[in-house]
């Protein structure tokens, strides 16, 4: 029995670092966050902005998630009362967002808004927001924000544009969601079906500056998630069916997702 759960375990890290290097290995820019306390055997979750707490234990605010990629695009919160909460549920690992303020903040990363893609695993639930964003990304030439609205369709905005789903999804359940957008051209992708965008999306307000943001609006008190976060990547370049394919299959693994 110990055997074979040794041997589970090194499959899926085996299975992580071959998702990593496919998407990072060619010195991409972006980020990828497990919100596990131990990833790949290495502490990955801290109470603290400084990393000097481990994260340990459900309930545990987490401070710091570090990035997955070669890219140390670390995502720490430095207000204590500002921190997601680490949850272990079911055997499921997720961080818990309250729709207050809870949010995470990362460096700006500089590249191509016109290829990219965002993938999250997520448990989006209503929220007195309407249309809270899990991401946002905002900087010279770029300005990103990801998000679901209350009626259960899911937007892309880059810049000026927004762009929405019909209705896709049912809050209260997991999706691994992919934000794709190559050559100018956006697309949406949902526990891997590619849905057809039309329309406008929510509009741009106030923002963070020269930042990223995780399970929040570009503000603390604005577009607020309420919700689940169980794995989160984003990257610039191009990507290929087969990459996606992947994203989904490890996302959906560590979320619980049935595809």
């Amino acid at each position: 029995m110990i055997q074979k759960k040794r041997k589970q375990r090194n499959e899926v890290i085996d299975k992580l670092k071959a998702l990593i290097t496919s998407l990072f290995g060619a010195g991409e820019q972006g980020a990828f966050y497990i919100p596990r306390p131990i990833v790949s055997g290495v502490q990955s979750l801290f109470q603290d902005a400084a990393g000097t707490t481990a994260v340990t234990a459900d309930g545990d605010p987490v401070g710091l998630m570090i990035d997955q990629s070669s890219n140390s695009n670390n995502a720490p919160q430095s207000v204590s009362a500002l921190r997601p909460v680490y949850t272990l549920a079911n055997g499921l690992d997720f961080l818990l967002f309250d729709e207050v303020n809870d949010h995470l903040l990362f460096p700006f990363i500089a590249g191509d808004a016109d290829n990219f893609v965002f993938s999250i695993a997520v448990t989006p639930e209503v929220s007195s927001d309407n249309n809270p964003r899990y991401f946002g990304l905002v900087g010279t030439g770029i300005n990103l924000q990801c998000g679901y609205v209350n009626n259960g369709t899911v937007f892309t905005r880059v810049g000026s544009v927004a762009q929405t789903t019909v209705s896709s999804i049912t809050l209260g359940n997991t999706y691994v969601i992919s934000h794709i957008r190559q050559g100018g051209v956006s697309s949406i992708r949902i526990n891997g079906t590619v849905f057809s965008l039309g329309g406008s999306g929510p509009s741009a307000d106030s923002f963070f500056s020269n930042t990223g943001v995780l399970g929040s609006g570009y503000q603390p008190n604005k577009f607020k998630l309420k919700g689940k976060i169980h794995a989160a990547l984003f990257r610039y370049g191009s990507i290929t069916e087969g990459q996606l394919s992947d994203i989904d299959t490890y996302f959906a693994s560590v979320a619980g997702v049935t595809l």
